[in-house]
């Protein structure tokens, strides 16, 4: 599972993103009908965070670093909800990269 999420994470911002470097992200964030770039970096520390929340409620359970059980499905119970943020942040980032692609850069 951390391959995956590792591969994910970096096709989300590679490929599905369109940020396939720090120059890619200067052009795009120069124009003015796509998102600030503070908006880019964010979203991907909060794609980390979201895809990873699984390896926080893997740890916590097996390295009892949550003293009671209730806790631990409280952790599990909200990636659920983290998954649909992540999927709507996902989005957004999707649409701007697809706008950017067709439209702001020729």
């Amino acid at each position: 599972m951390l391959i995956n999420s590792s591969y994910t994470l970096f096709w989300d911002v590679r490929m599905d993103w369109s940020l396939d470097s720090l120059t890619s992200l200067r052009s795009r964030s120069k124009s003015a009908v796509t998102l600030k770039k503070k908006m880019y970096h964010s979203a991907i520390l909060v794609d980390f965070l979201l895809r990873f929340w699984w390896l926080w409620v893997y740890l916590s359970q097996n390295l009892k670093l949550v003293a009671a059980d209730s806790d631990y499905i409280f952790f599990q119970g909200e990636m659920q909800y983290f998954e649909v943020i992540r999927r709507g942040i996902w989005v957004v980032f999707k649409l701007d990269a697809e706008y950017y692609i067709k439209f702001a850069s020729k």
